[in-house]
């Protein structure tokens, strides 16, 4: 289980990155923070796209929401 955590720790801040490189970002981000569950926030990343690595065709889950908690608290 660790190291599924430290991979996750290592793949979520490449999701931030990619969303980060989301010309609609700003926009973006404004509408994941009006999400209230942490489920429909994870979903919200997984939709688009920057939970899905690099040579990769899916997206993974536990990234997305790793990576949706990081997003939320920007500007915090």
């Amino acid at each position: 289980e660790s190291a599924q955590d430290a991979v996750i720790a290592r793949l979520a801040p490449i999701c931030v990155a990619q969303f980060n490189a989301d010309a609609q970002s700003v926009v973006r981000l404004q509408e994941l923070k009006a999400i209230s569950s942490s489920r429909n926030r994870t979903a919200y990343v997984t939709d688009e796209g920057w939970a899905t690595m690099p040579g990769e065709t899916a997206p993974d889950r536990q990234v997305a929401a790793a990576c949706a908690s990081q997003l939320n608290l920007i500007g915090e």
